[in-house]
């Protein structure tokens, strides 16, 4: 793995050569492309949560409203029975 020099030189002035090599190959990993979250990957991940979301309180409703159709047509059936 690379390191910048400029990175290096900071921390070896103030860090003993081994300890500044290990914290500037640490910052540079984690500062790396693949590690770095994006405004798009978040948005992303967003619109996926959205769905996810819409999907279960759509499941949610279409469960409740199933409940009510089914008191309503249990009540209807009892109604006609009893009158």
């Amino acid at each position: 793995m690379s390191m910048h020099v400029s990175t290096l030189e900071i921390l070896e002035k103030r860090f003993p050569p081994d300890d500044a090599r290990a914290i500037a190959q640490a910052i540079e990993e984690e500062t790396s492309p693949s590690k770095l979250v994006t405004n798009e990957s978040l948005r992303l991940q967003l619109a996926e949560l959205e769905a996810r979301l819409f999907t279960k309180i759509a499941a949610l409703g279409l469960t409740a409203a199933g409940l009510i159709i089914s008191a309503v047509f249990f009540l209807v059936l009892n109604l006609r029975k009893q009158g």
